[in-house]
């Protein structure tokens, strides 16, 4: 199931699951979230936008920008993480927290 990173490849899995593979953290969390401190646990968020970027550098693959939703039980730091979904093979993505809404933490995925 090798699938290059595209938009369209993740534009059909809008609002659809995706598990984020946790790796153990060496600082300590906040007093309100949890760090991720757990290798065998999966947290799960929910794919909600994907958005097409400019190409300023005329890059072969076409940018784009990837939100994921996210419980607000625990905060991921900025790090790279495996993302795993069942139609596509687990891919290593660059992971950043953004901001937080009243259903969790808001992260932002780009690709380019």
């Amino acid at each position: 199931m090798d699938n290059p990173l595209s938009h369209s490849l993740f534009q059909q899995h809008v609002n659809s699951l995706f598990g984020i593979r946790l790796k153990p953290l060496a600082d300590a969390s906040s007093k309100e979230t949890r760090a991720c401190d757990t290798a065998s646990r999966e947290l799960q968020l929910t794919l909600t936008e994907v958005t097409r970027l400019n190409n300023h550098a005329d890059a072969t693959r076409e940018p784009f920008s990837l939100l994921f939703q996210g419980p607000s039980s625990t905060l991921l730091q900025q790090a790279t993480y495996d993302i795993t979904h069942p139609a596509m093979d687990p891919q290593p993505l660059f992971i950043v927290p953004i901001g937080q809404n009243d259903q969790g933490y808001l992260y932002e995925v780009v690709v380019n």
